[in-house]
């Protein structure tokens, strides 16, 4: 399994107005599947999908690629809402996926987020194509950020995949 470890999200910032080579498709995993009638969760696939159209991104084949798109940080929680989108570039369906997410603050160095040990089976997952992508809303415990700022945009926040493991239909 030829998977990047350790691949930061800093490497994804889209270059704008420029169209990806492949076409990436945002696709509700199977576990979201029965909300795609909920206008708001249409519009938001409706925006990361044009978001995506109007962009392109470095991705290198044959990875597991994360494009983190915001965050909303809620002081009394002591919690941010990452909103990112997975792509699958590995040349085959996915089905499953574990991974190690750390994100950071890059303007704000005291600020420290929990690492997140992300695991997601096919049950959640169904199945992933090469060049689509499936959105993924994940609350992280954080401390020492502004109590006044409310949302991140990505170049705000960064991050890397760690101890990346693909799992492949039979």
């Amino acid at each position: 399994m030829d998977i990047d470890k350790d691949r930061k999200l800093s490497e994804l910032i889209s270059l704008k107005g420029v169209k990806n080579l492949e076409k990436i498709k945002i696709v509700p995993a199977k576990a979201h599947e029965s909300q795609m009638n909920d206008p708001e969760i249409k519009r938001e696939m409706n925006d990361i999908q044009e978001f995506f159209n109007t962009r392109s991104f470095p991705f290198k084949k044959g990875t597991i690629n994360y494009v983190l798109l915001k965050g909303t940080y809620s002081h009394i929680e002591r919690v941010m809402t990452i909103v990112g989108v997975f792509v699958n570039t590995t040349g085959k369906t996915i089905c499953g996926l574990k991974t190690n997410l750390e994100f950071k603050a890059n303007e704000q160095r005291g600020a420290q987020f929990g690492e997140i040990l992300l695991e997601l089976p096919q049950s959640f997952l169904g199945e992933i194509k090469e060049n689509e992508g499936f959105i993924l809303h994940i609350k992280v415990p954080v401390q020492g950020l502004d109590a006044s700022k409310k949302t991140y945009d990505a170049p705000e926040l960064s991050g890397a995949l760690n101890n990346v493991e693909i799992a492949f239909p039979a």
